[in-house]
């Protein structure tokens, strides 16, 4: 059953559910206010969109799925996506 769940693990997929486009993202983003926020705001503008940047978070979140995805883990992920 290891080996099984081993395989489940490296293969799931992590998506988002729901309306994750623009402009929600442009809601949250300004009511937060930290300079974080504005970064990625600034980003997502430039690239036209929120789709890379989703692919990329649930792609570097799944490298954490056996230890666990907190609020502070997602924070960082997004600092790490801005500054790339």
């Amino acid at each position: 059953m290891n080996e099984l769940s081993n395989y489940l693990i490296d293969n799931l997929v992590l998506d988002f559910r729901g309306d994750v486009d623009m402009e929600t993202l442009n809601e949250l983003l300004l009511r937060d206010g930290s300079q974080l926020a504005h970064d990625l705001r600034a980003r997502l503008i430039s690239q036209d969109g929120v789709d890379d940047f989703l692919l990329v978070l649930a792609d570097c979140l799944k490298d954490f799925l056996r230890e666990g995805i907190s609020e502070e883990l997602v924070t960082e992920q997004i600092g790490m996506y801005v500054n790339a």
